[in-house]
């Protein structure tokens, strides 16, 4: 290391302590407002990309942004819109679907569009260079009889981890007097159809709720539907497309005691799928806000052999939370482990602008009571053990909860989870509140040590430099080495950890 890197080093206070170095060396950048932005970061040879989409009621789409954060130029920003194109009278009819990451630079975007003349909504494919912003030529891949614009049916896309399938569901109009018929479609690499079929559901439209759908690094599909049948609490079914055999059958997930299974993420390994969530009973809590809450009783854990089996489906009764989501889940061998955010949102209307009264205007308050990390069985299903770390956090303003997240780390078998812990550091009256990064390690029993890190790069050192970790924000570079970065309000800094 060069004598200029030294001198930077200990200028912004990089350090070594507990195993993670921190270097905050990266120009400081405007932030703009990032509520309910869904962001999808990737790193491609020295440029770093946050692809960012967020519905606007303004024009009834998605709005795709990207920002560019070069490395060399210590993440100097430039940006692009890569967002459906708005004729000056009237609105474009082409609304966002989804986006996926392709390889380094390619995306690849889904649109639909209800075509008048056939009575039909079409969807189509767009590959992305979010370097230069280019959008080639759309084209069409799937379409289903829809009744009119305000009904048109939908479509469900999903990419395969390896990134050689896509799997589409075609899902007509609502209908409550007829069963549901959807077509579920498999595309190639390249965007090529390579299997259909149809299917009917028992049920109608009306019985119908929502789904997600998997698709396997082999090109199997699995689709998780919540039912709503009459006299019967809702409860979720999985469907299995065995696309070499172009059949489908189906297990039920409903729990005993009617258990809710609520906010599931799924994902494969060796081809099986592992549904992980939460569950409750029938009762809410009750809020003097209006916003997202998430309550909780239990885990949830779902397993899902190759061949579409069932292998089991459980929830593991908790603690009575407020608020559980589930942020990530690990596979380790025969276990996962489940980190769970208690973030609570509400959302605030604000008063219409007179010059603008179709310009929608929010505002977005979050709180945290902490992080919940579990570890599961994956053979079983079962909980081997569960940590609640209750850190009740202040509550914060217009950032997504960036404050509240946390940073996490999987190493030597063991979890390290770095979150804030505001401390007041105030001698006098007046407060002086800071947050203070702390890790907390987890080995595979559940036994956790936790420690301050120590002054990473000089945050919380001082009332003035108001810029503290956010931990909602992390890529990696190579092998031990991410990009994070910190915040004051409306701005950003850069930087890398190496853990």
């Amino acid at each position: 290391m060069n004598a200029m890197k030294i001198s930077l080093l200990l200028l912004l206070g990089g350090l070594t302590m507990n195993g993670q170095t921190f270097d905050w060396s990266g120009k400081k950048t405007a932030i703009v407002d990032e509520s309910e932005f869904k962001t999808e970061s990737v790193l491609v040879g020295n440029q770093l990309y946050n692809v960012k989409t967020r519905y606007n009621e303004k024009v009834y789409n998605t709005d795709v942004f990207v920002d560019a954060y070069d490395l060399k130029d210590n993440f100097a920003k430039s940006g692009k819109n890569l967002s459906v194109l708005q004729p000056p009278m009237g609105l474009n009819m082409s609304t966002f679907n989804n986006l996926f990451a392709v390889s380094g630079k390619d995306f690849v975007a889904f649109y639909t569009l209800y075509n008048k003349t056939s009575r039909e909504n079409e969807l189509y494919f767009e590959k992305d260079d979010i370097t230069s912003g280019a959008q080639a030529k759309l084209e069409l891949v799937a379409k289903v009889p829809g009744k009119s614009g305000t009904n048109p049916g939908n479509f469900y896309v999903a990419q395969s981890a390896n990134k050689n399938f896509y799997a589409i569901i075609a899902q007509p109009s609502y209908d409550k007097k007829i069963n549901e018929k959807i077509a579920l479609i498999l595309l190639d690499a390249n965007f090529k159809k390579i299997k259909e079929m149809e299917y009917e559901f028992p049920f109608s439209s009306k019985q119908s709720g929502d789904q997600t759908i998997f698709v396997a690094d082999n090109g199997n599909v699995f689709v998780i539907k919540n039912i709503d049948l009459p006299k019967m609490k809702p409860y979720l079914s999985a469907y299995f497309w065995n696309t070499s055999t172009n059949t489908m059958t189906e297990n039920s997930l409903k729990l005993d005691s009617d258990l809710q299974i609520n906010a599931i993420k799924g994902q494969f390994a060796n081809n099986e799928l592992y549904l992980n969530g939460t569950t409750d009973v029938s009762d809410r809590y009750v809020s003097v806000s209006i916003g997202q809450a998430s309550p909780a009783t239990g885990i949830f854990a779902a397993k899902l052999a190759a061949d579409g089996k069932l292998i089991y489906a459980k929830s593991t009764p908790t603690e009575k939370y407020k608020n559980l989501v589930l942020a990530e889940a690990i596979i380790d061998g025969g276990k996962t482990w489940l980190i769970y955010d208690q973030k609570y949102k509400a959302k605030r209307r604000l008063p219409a602008d007179k010059n603008d009264p179709l310009n929608y205007r929010y505002d977005y308050v979050y709180d945290s009571a902490g992080t919940v990390v579990a570890m599961a069985d994956n053979a079983s299903g079962k909980m081997d053990w569960i940590s609640n770390i209750k850190n009740n956090e202040r509550t914060t303003e217009n950032d997504n909860g960036a404050f509240n997240a946390s940073l996490v780390f999987l190493k030597n078998g063991k979890l390290s989870v770095i979150y804030n812990d505001t401390r007041n550091f105030s001698k006098g009256i007046l407060p002086d509140l800071r947050r203070v990064p702390v890790v907390q390690t987890f080995d595979n029993t559940g036994k956790s040590d936790k420690s301050d890190v120590a002054n990473p790069g000089g945050i919380a050192a001082s009332k003035e430099n108001c810029f503290e970790l956010d931990p909602s924000f992390k890529v990696q570079q190579s092998g031990d080495t991410y990009i994070v970065r910190t915040r004051c309000k409306n701005d950003a800094r850069y930087g890398y950890l190496k853990f």
